[in-house]
């Protein structure tokens, strides 16, 4: 559907409802909307607010610097005073919470990223958390049998690989279990 503006009238509709209107009272030939003094509404791109606090909304047709007949926009305020808060109130909690969530992301990332350990990055997600405990669990029970566990490819969720061997386990769980826990609050 295509939006149309009356050039005379500055009315702005779709060409199906102008053309049911026209239907009722003559026939309809290739210029009859151009005739009758609408012309099309050319979309264009909406802008991007110039800060986190604005939108950018609807603002009826206007021309553009060719003559064109386009959608327009204005950029207003976010927020605004009403009876339960002001408009800065709501500006700060909004603010914090793009900032909570902003560091939500960098921490979600970091375990991603990892730690370097034996010259492999180690991802620290649950799921590798849970493979720690798997491997801790294996060496545990070898050591209270008198045996050593064998190599385990510990596979990471960041694609890494890392050997975790009898020998190498100590020098791996100093490293990374307290990365692991740098995740959690107290």
């Amino acid at each position: 559907m295509t939006k149309y503006i009356n050039i005379e009238t500055q009315e702005v509709s779709t060409d199906r409802a102008i053309i049911d209107s026209i239907k009722r009272t003559t026939s309809i030939g290739p210029n009859t909307l151009a005739e009758r003094g609408w012309v099309p509404v050319l979309p264009s791109p909406k802008p991007t607010p110039s800060t986190s606090l604005k939108v950018v909304v609807s603002n009826g047709v206007v021309q553009d610097a060719k003559g064109n007949w386009v959608d327009g926009y204005t950029e207003v305020d976010m927020f605004s005073d009403d009876d339960e808060s002001t408009k800065a109130e709501k500006e700060a909690v909004y603010l914090a919470k793009i900032e909570a969530d902003k560091a939500a992301a960098e921490k979600e990332a970091s375990k991603l990223t990892g730690i370097e350990i034996l010259g492999v990055m180690c991802s620290a997600t649950k799921e590798d958390q849970n493979g720690m405990l798997a491997i801790g669990f294996d060496k545990l029970t070898n050591t209270m049998a008198g045996t050593k566990m064998g190599s385990t490819v510990m596979k990471f969720e960041n694609g890494s690989e890392l050997v975790v061997t009898d020998e190498n386990f100590n020098a791996v769980d100093a490293l990374w279990r307290p990365f692991r826990k740098s995740f959690f609050t107290p």
